[in-house]
């Protein structure tokens, strides 16, 4: 804004060489004051991309190194390298123009390994920049390409996808359950909901559907489904934080009802936000309540406790599958951008690659317990 102080000594000068001086003085006020000083790394202070921690990392570390810093080992990153470079050559191709000065990160190696490491971790910009050799500018400008791509190839891969298992895996599945636990019977996964952390959007409406009201802040929440493989077989995010877990997985509700790919009397464990009676009887079961319990014949109460509390063990299994995610995928536990469409890629590429790691390297805690 224009200062008061030069308003007010404009209109004390009356005079046409006054005025164009007070004028001037106006206008030189104005510019200076929207003058901004710019901090930012250059490319003067970077180190050469050839030279960057990421360019001896993937020369000379092992399986250990690899899976510390991208969740996958050298096998699984090779692997998922060959096909995501089609699609990032692809969206390179269609998004820059011709001429100027070559990028930085010419090879689809290190723009993955980049993805993968700020997926991993918390760090900013400037960490990511200091490790890869890359000016701030590059590391913006392809994130998003690159983020689009390994979106459309964890889509294509089958180690990706978001498999539901067929009747005689429900079984066996069921069998592994019953196996670690006599009294959870024909039970082959768990589901269970997740908030997220979001920027708060600036629209009031929006934001006001975002609050969660038990959690006091604005979050995006969803529901996941966890097999006895440790894979991800169902999910639904990028939700309003204002719904419940109960209305977020009526799709996967409706899908538990069907007979043609589910096995009669199977079904999945979850907590007590889900329903469990009408429809869903049999097909989710959940820890008993207190008041439930305390109601039943006094003779039955040891044995309804016992089942409660098994459940309860059983079910811990889904809070292994939300935990790994984003343990695993730090960058969850920072705050998600409040556009909607880049948070909806950002959650989906995260959980298919969580599942392209549990299928590739085999480390899943799911996985671990109920196959040891």
């Amino acid at each position: 804004m224009i200062h008061l102080a030069s308003i007010l000594l404009f209109l004390r000068w009356r005079t046409r060489k006054k005025k164009r001086k007070a004028i001037k003085f106006i206008l030189l006020n104005h510019f200076r004051s929207k003058i901004k000083m710019r901090n930012r790394l250059t490319t003067k202070c970077l180190m050469d991309p050839e030279d960057a921690e990421w360019h001896t990392l993937y020369c000379h570390g092992d399986d250990g190194a690899l899976v510390n810093t991208t969740s996958l080992t050298r096998t699984a990153f090779d692997q998922l390298l060959e096909e995501f470079s089609k699609d990032y050559l692809r969206g390179v191709k269609n998004q820059t123009r011709k001429g100027g000065r070559p990028s930085k990160m010419q090879s689809p190696s290190t723009i993955l390994g980049f993805l993968l490491t700020w997926y991993c971790d918390q760090m900013g910009a400037k960490t990511v920049c200091r490790m890869f050799g890359i000016p701030p500018s590059t590391c913006g400008r392809y994130l998003r390409i690159a983020e689009v791509a390994l979106l459309g190839t964890l889509r294509r891969l089958p180690e990706g996808k978001f498999l539901w298992p067929t009747k005689a895996q429900q079984v066996a599945w069921g069998a592994l359950v019953e196996l670690k636990h006599p009294y959870v019977t024909k039970r082959w996964g768990f589901i269970d909901g997740k908030n997220y952390r979001v920027a708060a959007p600036g629209a009031a409406d929006l934001q006001n559907a975002m609050y969660n009201g038990w959690l006091h802040s604005v979050y995006i929440t969803g529901c996941a489904c966890f097999g006895v493989d440790g894979c991800v077989i169902w999910a639904k995010h990028n939700v309003v934080g204002s719904w419940n877990d109960g209305e977020n997985s009526r799709p996967f509700q409706l899908k538990l009802q069907d007979e043609a790919i589910n096995e009669v009397g199977h079904g999945v464990l979850s907590d007590s936000a889900f329903p469990v009676s009408g429809d869903m009887f049999t097909l989710i079961i959940s820890p008993l309540k207190e008041g439930d319990i305390e109601r039943s014949p006094a003779a039955t109460r040891p044995a309804l406790f016992a089942m409660s509390a098994a459940i309860t063990t059983m079910r811990q299994s889904a809070e292994w599958g939300m935990g790994a995610v984003e343990k695993v995928y730090r960058r969850l536990l920072n705050k998600l951008p409040f556009n909607a469409h880049v948070r909806a890629d950002r959650l989906e590429v995260l959980h298919r690659l969580y599942n392209f790691r549990v299928r590739t390297t085999g480390i899943s805690q799911i996985r671990s317990y109920f196959h040891q």
